[in-house]
């Protein structure tokens, strides 16, 4: 009996040394662990100085023993001895510890707790300052401070409460807390169980690295807390943001990188919410992450400039990445800065988000809207738009943000799939790319839905990308891609499956080019212009639809490739596979007006008392009308025809046509660019006279003037040599820039005259009559000097 015991004593004892040396997240249950503030040494070791710290010599005003007060004891003493040169570093006895009190670390100090577990019950955990005595400014309040290892746990709330709503919710306590310092350090550390606020803050931080460590759980849930729960919060120095942390003189984070750490459970990642304007969060680097089950946006940047967010992996996020000109909300103009000195510092700003892979999670019951990757400038154009952010109205754009590319322009796609609402998003933004992404919303049963969403924005390229957006459900706005407002927008060599709608314009952006993309619409329109709620409807707008391979296999005559139901719109568009252009409008729409350059080849055949036309088209319009030229001036209609084939019965020597296409609106025909004109010419030999007479030496074979044997127009005669100065390029009284030669025919600068073959000149005047002229003067001819010859 004694023997077992003994060996059940000797069990526990193991059990108990061992127990310090496993990892938190390996042990059976939270309940077995013994938390203790009343042991524990902290040991400082800094150039030849050296001294322990032990729980037992230091106590609380309680008068226990204080594991927490000999470890700020043993931090104010590295502080003391430490320099620039000469760091020091605190190391913490393993184990599992309660602390009463925040722990305050100084410049030049690394705090090194490998195998320990940490609670506080209070606010704050760590700090590198105490904020009693708290007035540095700017970055200049602590600096070089690295703390290594540890699982750091605030779970519990403080006695503070905070209202939402008409519920009262305890505020939980930032973990560690940074302000007015450089050069911050933190690895390889783990914290959990955050209660409704930030593991770590950094406000007015310039130089911080947060790196390989482990960031789980959140213990409330709620939509509030997910809109500015940001797990590492990267903040400003000011009252509303950073509470107790004076001075609030407005100090940003700037230089702040976070790499290779791993967020689970939590509400956000990382980001910003508070800003102030021109005091810019600069320079952030976010990159090599791994977060899963975010119940809010993952990565959140307010008012950031020059930065990078890539590389990062988000599984089963509520949205992905959501960088902000600045916020719809907790923008503070406390300095009172006009528009222009607002946006000034934005417009010199390039930032890059490439290479993320985004997984958005099906159910979600804290967000409204749920996308991939956005970025977005910041709509305040009114007062109500405004929202009282106390900044002048206007638009405050982002600049230079490309999706999809990193610095060098190598192609880094976002991959985006599961979205509800967008894939890849970018609004109010000037001079930016969305290029190469990757999104897929397959099977998505959101009535609302666009895989790439492009909103006023000002020359943007949005090349490259690939977006499938199907589901069997009967959807009204699904769409592949969606342009809205805005001007010079490039949408080129993108490809888009969707089920409904292919690219779908809205609101009426002008400059809009269309080209070269690959888009199946299954249900509706490969492209579908409709410009609901333009905001401009006086402007026209100009849509470029070019050299597209459009697929719509379910579209027929009333549904198809190309539809336009809105007015002031002029468009263009041509070559884009074989498609039906369909154009429509109401009693309502007015100023439609249709381009379509089908670019044609015209081939004449002269028959039995007839010609036929031939012409070839790479596209399809509703019909085409021919005219045929009459008595050199009258065009009359004789034909209306879809087909792309024409015979008309005539028997005069020479008939000249006009192939106008037209598409018809609900109110008017629209006629599309003439195609061109084209001229047939009878071989019925006339009678000899002495203008057009074979004996007239002025055209005759035998004349020397025309002959080919004839020195003056054969090759070999240097009048006429490439090599004969008098006629060579080289030559300045035959040169086409040599503006003293009297000839109309080639120095005509609108390059307006023809050629009927037969020595004629003509050109076609404003109201589309013939008109032959002298090549010689170039002035016009009457009907008896024409036909014949000059």
């Amino acid at each position: 009996m004694k023997k077992s015991r003994k060996l059940i004593s000797v069990a526990l004892v193991l059990a108990v040394i061992l127990g310090c040396f496993i990892p938190y997240s390996a042990t059976a249950s939270a309940k077995k662990i013994v938390y203790s503030n009343k042991k524990g040494t902290a040991k400082v070791v800094c150039g030849k100085y050296k001294k322990t710290f032990n729980a037992k010599n230091y106590k609380n005003k309680k008068g226990e023993k204080s594991f927490a007060r000999a470890l700020n004891e043993a931090l104010k003493y590295a502080g003391k001895k430490a320099t620039d040169k000469k760091k020091a570093k605190v190391t913490i006895s393993k184990g599992y510890y309660t602390f009463d009190r925040t722990i305050r670390i100084y410049s030049n100090t690394e705090l090194v707790a490998k195998g320990c577990v940490t609670k506080y019950l209070g606010n704050q955990l760590c700090a590198n300052f105490d904020k009693d005595k708290a007035s540095a400014k700017g970055y200049k309040g602590a600096r070089n401070i690295t703390i290594t290892g540890g699982t750091w746990n605030v779970a519990i709330p403080y006695k503070n409460v905070f209202k939402i709503g008409k519920t009262n919710e305890k505020l939980g306590s930032c973990t560690f807390r940074f302000a007015h310092c450089k050069n911050i350090v933190i690895r390889n550390a783990t914290f959990i169980d955050n209660y409704t606020n930030h593991d770590i803050e950094l406000g007015g931080v310039d130089g911080a690295t947060i790196y390989n460590c482990n960031f789980y759980n959140t213990k409330s849930v709620n939509t509030a807390d997910a809109q500015g729960t940001e797990s590492v919060q990267i903040d400003i120095c000011y009252k509303k943001a950073m509470p107790n942390y004076p001075s609030y003189d407005y100090t940003p984070c700037k230089n702040i990188t976070v790499k290779n750490n791993t967020f689970k459970n939590k509400l956000r990642a990382v980001g910003s919410h508070h800003a102030i304007p021109g005091k810019l969060y600069d320079n952030i680097k976010i990159y090599g992450n791994k977060m899963t089950n975010i119940g809010g946006i993952t990565i959140n940047g307010m008012y950031w400039t020059n930065s990078k967010i890539y590389d990062n992996t988000m599984t089963n996020v509520g949205a992905g990445i959501d960088l902000i000109s600045f916020g719809d909300h907790n923008m503070y103009n406390e300095n009172k800065l006009s528009y222009s000195k607002i946006i000034a510092p934005l417009k010199k700003s390039r930032t890059y988000i490439y290479g993320n892979t985004v997984s958005i999670r099906k159910k979600d019951n804290l967000l409204t809207f749920r996308f991939g990757v956005r970025a977005r400038g910041t709509d305040c154009s009114t007062k109500d738009k405004n929202r009282n952010l106390n900044v002048p109205n206007g638009y405050y754009y982002l600049y230079n943000t490309f999706l999809g590319t990193d610095a060098k322009g190598n192609k880094l796609p976002n991959k985006i799939s599961g979205a509800f609402n967008s894939g890849v998003d970018l609004r109010y933004a000037v001079d930016s790319r969305m290029s190469y992404n990757k999104v897929n919303m397959n099977g998505c049963d959101y009535s609302v839905a666009y895989g790439l969403f492009i909103d006023h924005c000002q020359n943007a390229d949005i090349w490259g990308n690939k977006a499938t957006v199907t589901n069997a459900a009967t959807s009204i706005q699904r769409s592949g891609a969606t342009i809205r407002g805005g001007e010079l927008i490039d949408f080129t060599e993108n490809n888009i499956n969707v089920t409904d709608y292919g690219v779908q314009h809205i609101y009426g952006p002008t400059r809009v080019y269309i080209h070269n993309n690959d888009i199946v619409s299954s249900r509706l329109n490969c492209v579908y212009l409709s410009g609901k709620d333009d905001p401009t409807p006086n402007d026209t707008k100009k849509i470029s639809i070019i050299s597209n391979d459009f697929k719509s296999p379910n579209n027929d005559a009333t549904d198809a490739s190309i539809k336009i139901i809105v007015a002031n719109i002029e468009v263009t568009a041509y070559s884009n596979g074989d498609v039906l252009h369909w154009f429509r409008g109401s009693e309502n729409e007015r100023g439609l007006k249709i381009k379509e350059m089908a670019l044609s080849d015209i081939s004449l055949e002269r028959t039995d008392n007839g010609v036929s036309l031939d012409w070839e088209c790479e596209t399809y319009y509703q019909g085409f009308k021919v005219y045929k030229y009459e008595n050199d001036e009258e065009k009359v209609l004789v034909g209306d025809t879809t087909d792309m084939r024409f015979y008309d019965r005539c028997s005069a020597k020479e008939v000249m046509y006009e192939v106008v296409p037209y598409a018809v609106n609900a109110k008017e025909t629209i006629y599309g660019e003439p195609l061109s004109i084209y001229s047939f010419m009878d071989d019925v030999e006339e009678p000899e006279d002495p203008v057009s007479s074979e004996d007239n030496p002025v055209s005759s074979e035998d004349n020397p003037s025309s002959s080919e044997d004839n020195p003056v127009s054969s090759e070999d005669n240097p009048s006429s040599s490439e090599d004969n100065p008098a006629s060579s390029e080289d030559n300045p009284t035959s040169s086409e820039d040599n503006p003293t030669v009297d000839d109309p025919i080639n120095n005509n600068p609108s390059n307006d005259y023809q050629t009927d073959g037969q020595g004629n000149y003509y050109y076609i005047d404003g109201e589309g009559t013939i008109v032959y002229i002298d090549p010689t003067t170039g002035l016009p001819l009457t009907n008896d000097q024409t036909h014949g010859g000059t």
